[in-house]
């Protein structure tokens, strides 16, 4: 029996040591783009994150299957369309760098793919607002109590985009707890919230929790974002792009309001001026001599990708026979010393 004992133990901890490098190490639950060959041959160069950008080109973005790659996903036609990133490839030779993202098209399809970062602007949020005005903001700890049922609207910060409403109940409810204050350009107090009830790094109006964003900001938000920034356009030849500075487009999500209201003011001196934006963003469009991006002369449609079995897979099927093999011989040698 004691060498019955022995084999057990060694084969034991040879499972142990398998099924230890088999499971999936992570701290917290990361998005990875696991199903394609090229994020395996590339994954030393590649960052995950978690990330809003925009599109910031017009001419029609590509997103495309892998990174210089010749298979278009979908095609962005709008500046300022947000996207979720969770990884950044850095190509190693050029320096260039990609961001995937998995889009939901307007029919709610699924697109999944790269997309060159420099026609990409990184979203302002609730961290940026706080690190750039964080000599207005104070710290002030306190709850918030709604006096009757309502929708108390939340904000990445004040004068961005509503994310929800959360319906309220204050005969039900703990108070929303804040933990520091800010005062807009109308006094009215703002409070950002860390966490409550899953909804996290946010902002509500103290002054007027109800309101929504066209009731706040009736004409459009101020600016809060400082930041210097330029839009391009890009153009598609058979095996290259082309990207060229343009000047700032006239319709922003901030400022449709007022630009609608100078449009009706004096519709047809607009209507020149755009055409005239127009004819001047042709003719800039010229070839960069530096960081161009592959592209191809067409989209092209793909079916999705065959799914790459997970890596700890072939790990756990060792350890399965070892363990089969384990109990096989240790009922063997029972039996044995039995008889």
């Amino acid at each position: 029996m004691n060498k019955a004992r022995k084999v057990f133990m060694i084969l034991l901890c040879l499972i142990v040591i398998v099924g230890i490098f088999s499971m999936p190490v992570r701290a917290d639950e990361v998005y990875e783009p696991f199903w394609t060959d090229f994020y395996y041959d590339h994954i030393e160069d590649i960052d995950e994150v978690e990330e809003i950008w925009e599109i910031n080109a017009e001419g029609g973005v590509r997103l495309m299957y892998e990174p210089d790659s010749d298979e278009t996903i979908y095609t962005f036609d709008e500046i300022g369309t947000r996207l979720w990133l969770y990884a950044i490839y850095t190509d190693p030779d050029t320096g260039n760098q990609w961001g995937y993202t998995d889009y939901y098209a307007g029919d709610y399809t699924l697109q999944s793919g790269w997309i060159p970062m420099k026609l990409l602007w990184k979203s302002y949020g609730f961290d940026d607002f706080f690190a750039e005005y964080r000599s207005e903001i104070r710290t002030e700890n306190g709850g918030f109590l709604p006096d009757k049922t309502t929708a108390v609207h939340f904000y990445e910060y004040p004068g961005g985009r509503e994310t929800y409403a959360a319906e309220t109940d204050p005969e039900n409810m703990e108070p929303i707890p804040y933990s520091s204050v800010y005062m807009d350009g109308q006094d009215r107090k703002w409070c950002m919230i860390r966490y409550w009830l899953g909804t996290r790094d946010c902002w509500f109006c103290f002054d007027a929790p109800e309101a929504s964003y066209e009731e706040l900001w009736p004409k459009g938000a101020p600016e809060t974002d400082r930041r210097e920034r330029i839009y391009y356009s890009v153009t598609y030849s058979e095996n290259e792009s082309a990207v060229a500075e343009i000047p700032e487009p006239s319709r922003t999500e901030n400022t449709t309001e007022t630009t609608e209201t100078a449009a009706e003011t004096d519709s047809t001196e607009a209507g020149e001026k755009t055409t005239e934006t127009e004819t001047e963003e042709e003719s800039t469009r010229v070839p960069e001599t530096e960081n161009r991006t592959e592209a191809t002369e067409a989209p092209v449609s793909r079916p999705d990708p065959v799914k790459r079995l997970p890596r700890w897979i072939i790990p756990a099927a060792v350890a399965g026979v070892l363990a089969v093999t384990a109990a096989v011989l240790l009922l063997i040698l029972i039996g044995r010393k039995k008889k």
